[in-house]
Order: C-alpha cells, then sequence, then structure tokens
C-alpha cells in the first residue's frame, strides 16, 4: 500500500496546523483545510485516504454534512469526528452521515488521532485486500494473499487456518510462523482441547479472558505460543474453518486483534464463497453442454437411422430390379454408415449403457429446479414445487431424469414469457395408487403449444419457438428419458391458456425399502 493521505479540517486553521506537525513524522501525506467547502475542493482534485474534521465549524458546513457530502464522490474515505462540543447531538448527525469514529478535542488529541488514523489505514488496506481477494479464482491464490498479510499488517508470531475434513476429523491447511518466515505443512488436529477444533465445532470466537468456555483451556497451534485468537471461517461453500494468530508473549492479543481477526474472515469467507460459486456455474455449463451434445446425438441418430433403415428395405424390395452386385454394394454402404453412426454418436448418449439405478424423484425435482433457477437468475419465472411425502421409488437412469426435467422447465419458460402474463410454473409430484404410478406433472400459463403441432411435440426437431433459437430437440429428449425408465410422457395444451406434461413412472420399490436399494 502507497503512502497514506490525510485531510484535517478545522476553522481553527492554525489548530490543524499544529496537529498535521505532530504527525508529520508518522510518514503520512498530510494536508489541512479551513471550512468544508475548502476541504471538497482538495477531496476532488487530489488523493485523500482519511479525512478528520472538526464537526461545528462557524463557516459553512459543519463536519457531518462535509462527511456526508465527501462520500457521494469518494465512497471509501475513512472519516473521523473532532469535536470539543459537549451536546451529543453531533453523534446521531455524525452517524448518519456514514463516520467511522469520534474523537474529544483533549490535551491528549495528538496520540488520540494518530491512534484513530491507524485503525482507518488497517480498515482502508483491509477493505483492499477483501477486493482483491474477490478477484483471485483460485483457492490457494486467497490463503496466500491472506497469508502475506497477516504477516504485513500486524506483529504476530505465527498464524494458522484449520478446517474441518471429516466427521470428528479436522486439519491445519496453512500455518507459517513469522519469525522464520517458515511455512507448517498440513497436520492433523488430534488435540480435542485444540483452539482450533472448539472455534469450528461451536463456531464461537476464541479468545482467553473475553471468549471462550469457562474453566477450560483450549490449546494453540504452535506449543510455545501464550497469546491466541481465533475465529469461525467459512470455506469451500459452507465446511467450517477457523483463522488464529498467535503470539510467544502473554497478553499481546486484544479485542481489536479479534476484531482484525474478524474482518480478514469476512473477506476470505466472501471470496471462497465466489470462487465456490464461480465452480459451481462452470459445472453446470459442463452439465448443460453435455446435455446439448447428448440432444444432438440423439437427434442425429434419429434423423439418419431412420432414413438410411428406410433405404435399405427400399433396396430389398427391389432387389428384382438391380443387379446383385449393386444390392450387395448398397447394403455394405448403409451398414458401414449405420455402424459410423453408432461408434461416433452412441458413445455420447449418456445413462444407455449404463445399469439402471433405485431414483427417489423428491431430490431429482429439486436439483431440476436448481439448476433451472441458475439457468435463470433474474427470477422473472415463479416456480411453485410440491412434492408429496414418502413418495414410492422408481427405476430409471437418475442424471438424464434431471436433465429431462429442466427441459420441460425450459419449455415451460420460454413459453410464459411470450405470454404476456405473469410467468408461471407449476411441478407437482403424486403417487397415484389404483395404477401404481408416480406423476409428475409441469405445468405453466404461457402461449400454448399450435394445435397442429400438439400431436408432433415429441418428435426431434419439431418446435413452435425457432425464432427463439429453440432446436425442437429438448422435448424428444425428455420422451426418450421417460421412456428408458419405463415410463410415458403426455401432453395438454390450449393455445393461450397453457400447456401440461405429465410424466407417468411404474413403482420401483416400496419408499419403506428404498434406502437399500441407493
Amino acid at each position: 500500500m502507497g503512502a497514506i493521505s490525510v485531510l484535517i479540517v478545522d476553522d481553527e486553521i492554525k489548530f490543524a496546523e499544529l496537529l498535521a506537525s505532530r504527525l508529520s513524522n508518522e510518514g503520512w501525506t498530510i494536508r489541512t483545510a479551513g471550512s468544508g467547502n475548502e476541504a471538497l475542493k482538495i477531496l476532488q482534485e487530489q488523493a485523500v485516504d482519511i479525512l478528520a474534521s472538526d464537526f461545528r465549524m462557524l463557516r459553512g458546513m459543519n463536519g457531518a454534512e462535509l462527511v456526508n457530502q465527501a462520500l457521494a464522490f469518494k465512497p471509501d474515505l475513512y472519516s473521523i469526528i473532532l469535536t470539543a462540543w459537549h451536546e451529543r447531538d453531533y453523534v446521531l448527525q455524525s452517524l448518519e452521515a456514514g463516520v467511522a469514529a469520534f474523537l474529544e478535542k483533549s490535551p491528549r488529541i495528538d496520540g488520540d488521532l494518530t491512534a484513530a488514523i491507524r485503525r482507518g489505514i488497517q480498515t482502508i488496506t483491509l477493505t483492499r485486500i477483501g477486493r482483491r481477494l474477490l478477484d483471485l479464482q483460485r483457492e490457494e491464490e486467497v490463503l496466500d494473499l491472506i497469508i502475506e498479510s497477516l504477516g504485513r499488517l500486524k506483529e504476530f508470531d505465527s498464524c494458522c487456518l484449520a478446517d474441518r475434513v471429516g466427521q470428528n476429523l479436522y486439519r491445519v491447511e496453512r500455518a507459517v510462523d513469522f519469525r522464520t518466515g517458515q511455512e507448517i505443512g498440513r497436520q492433523q488436529i488430534d488435540d480435542p482441547d485444540s483452539a482450533y477444533r472448539y472455534v469450528i465445532e461451536e463456531q464461537r470466537a476464541y479468545l482467553p479472558a473475553f471468549f471462550g468456555p469457562e474453566g477450560r483451556i483450549l490449546h494453540p497451534f504452535v506449543p510455545e505460543s501464550k497469546s491466541i485468537a481465533v475465529v469461525p471461517l467459512v470455506l469451500r461453500g459452507g465446511i467450517r474453518g477457523a483463522l488464529g494468530i498467535e503470539h510467544r508473549e502473554g497478553n499481546r492479543l486484544g479485542i481489536e486483534d479479534l476484531r482484525f481477526l474478524n474482518q480478514i474472515a469476512y473477506w476470505v469467507s466472501l471470496a471462497m464463497g465466489k470462487i465456490t460459486q464461480q465452480d459451481e456455474r462452470v459445472q453446470m455449463e459442463e452439465e448443460r453442454a453435455r446435455e446439448r451434445r447428448d440432444l444432438l446425438a440423439r437427434a442425429a441418430l434419429h434423423e439418419i437411422k431412420n432414413p438410411l433403415n428406410n433405404l435399405a428395405t427400399a433396396v430389398q424390395v427391389a432387389s428384382a430390379e438391380l443387379l446383385p452386385e449393386t444390392q450387395k454394394t448398397l447394403l455394405e454402404n448403409i451398414s458401414r454408415i449405420n455402424n459410423a453412426l453408432n461408434k461416433i454418436l452412441r458413445p455420447l448418449i449418456r445413462g444407455e449403457d449404463s445399469p439402471r439405478e433405485t431414483i427417489d424423484l423428491d431430490p431429482v425435482i429439486q436439483e431440476a429446479v436448481s439448476r433451472f433457477r441458475l439457468y435463470h437468475p433474474d427470477g422473472v419465472t415463479r416456480l411453485t414445487v410440491t412434492v408429496s411425502p414418502a413418495l414410492p421409488t422408481i427405476i430409471g437412469y437418475r442424471a438424464m431424469l434431471v436433465s429431462a426435467i429442466v427441459n420441460l422447465l425450459e419449455n415451460a419458460a420460454t413459453a410464459t414469457k411470450s405470454s404476456g402474463r405473469s410467468p408461471e410454473v407449476r411441478v407437482t409430484a403424486d403417487y397415484v395408487p389404483v395404477r401404481d404410478q408416480v406423476e409428475v406433472v409441469v405445468n405453466d400459463n404461457g402461449s400454448g403449444i399450435p394445435a397442429h403441432l400438439v400431436d408432433r411435440v415429441f418428435d426431434y426437431g419439431v418446435t413452435s419457438q425457432l425464432e427463439r433459437g429453440n432446436t425442437g430437440y429438448g422435448l424428444a429428449f425428455a420422451k426418450d428419458v421417460v421412456s428408458l425408465c419405463g415410463g410415458y410422457i403426455a401432453v395438454s395444451s390450449t393455445e393461450g391458456e397453457g400447456t401440461t406434461f405429465k410424466l407417468s413412472f411404474p413403482v420401483g420399490m416400496p419408499a419403506e425399502h428404498s434406502a437399500e436399494g441407493r
């Protein structure tokens, strides 16, 4: 971080200049101003990190009004209010303006202001580090920057980052001894009284004499440490961790250090959460790409192999009119094309060669809904899901069934957005005892399917939405998957009112026994 710039504002300009001279040996760039208007001009024209202003100035705006205007165009400014005014109305006014700290104009003002500016520098630095963390793409980069920053910002002997890696299993992921600069490798935490283990389990900060279990001494990671502070940390999309700092001297860490550590942990949690979301989005996009590849492979097989089979039949029917050699050549070429299609396209179609499995439809529907919402973060389509409790399980291909339901939701969302009404999609799942079937219904209030397409809606390449980029493969794929799961799919639609798809599956196993099959 470069040199810190401080602006001191007081209508008694000699007081501001006196403070500036007393702080001159701190290595900061210090400017002064005698009014709010003069201060605003400096703030607009020059780099200023910290503003320290008198509250009650006789000329123009007061300190709170100055801060309020300054933050409008310099939102990262750290502001401090100085006052000798004994009425406390200024506190409320200052807080509403966004002031970070308050100081009384006492004989100790230069020392108090120095300490306040240092706290401001720490806050500014943490914010800048946090923004750098949010730009990182990998967890290791986040941890590297945190270790580096902890060693640079505070005088600690060591720091430690631990997390839970399993049931009652804890590990130190990163630890550094700042005295030697040596990094300590991963180590299992076997000590049940480890401060880090306690913080992970309880999700509570630990600072001896202030925060921690009464009458219980918790141990640091470095055995020689006499002072320790540890705070909870969110890692890898929710796995709980702990971040701690240690010192070999007693009584060296206090509330300010714990507050500092909490700020670091906040930024780490944000950065880790962002990376997790990015990873999930990449995985979802990869899954979507696999779905499209699967759809295209199925469509190609359907659209090419059917005409080939018809051609083979025609060749055999016309055998009397063809030379035997010609018929043989034609059939061999048709067979070669069929074999090539099977060799190239069949491996792209997932699930058909893998064993079928027992499927609980509730989590399948929830996963499909989650993926649909990830694809449509705008939330324009209102989606209602109702699943009857204790549904019997079915037998089929789970991953393919999730993709099929996503395709039905995508189809419904496209139809509702073009209807001109508030888009609504409803998903229900029920057990029908009379038929011993599980039924999943996807209903929308969209524009409906044109009457002449209703009977062909499950054919590959048939769609009423080509102008919106639809390929006409999604519903055909859904029908294929439902068939592979031993079920069938039906559609009913009224133009201008909406469409309903009903998926019916034979029961695979009673719900009370389904856990054995999973």
